[in-house]
């Protein structure tokens, strides 16, 4: 899928380029396979609270140049774990760097764990650096 997204940036606005991340969840299995293509590192937490950064591997974005392939993870869901995608205006400030903003977010989405999904979205979203006028998209989900 990220190479055919490559292939559309290149082809159709090779003046541009984009971050992405490909994941698929097998909610039978607990199976997640990702891709990371420039962008900000998944966080999963665990039902006990420990916290993993996904996708750290995270490739160069989709449109730049390159003939390296992508890598693929393969990690797991255990019943209960949270798993949180953002985009880069959750997590960038002018105030700290990125790695930071990572940590903060992991930190808040340990606190928010047990709530519902949608208090999960909105208190990760509320870390944004407003000042920055950039994109804050969350995504979140839990395992049963």
């Amino acid at each position: 899928m990220l190479a055919a997204a490559d292939e559309m940036m290149t082809r159709d606005a090779p003046d541009q380029f984009v971050t992405a991340m490909a994941m698929l969840v097998a909610p039978s299995t607990g199976a997640i396979t990702l891709s990371n293509a420039g962008h900000v590192p998944a966080t999963l937490v665990h039902a006990d609270g420990r916290t993993e950064v996904l996708g750290t591997g995270s490739g160069v974005p989709l449109g730049v140049p390159t003939r390296l392939d992508r890598t693929v993870e393969v990690e797991h869901l255990e019943p209960g774990d949270l798993l949180v995608l953002v985009t880069d205006g959750v997590v960038e400030s002018r105030t700290r760097d990125l790695d930071q903003g990572i940590e903060r977010l992991r930190q808040r989405a340990v606190e928010l764990r047990d709530r519902p999904l949608r208090e999960v979205v909105d208190g990760l979203a509320d870390l944004a650096d407003t000042t920055l006028q950039d994109d804050v998209t969350v995504m979140a989900a839990r395992l049963r």
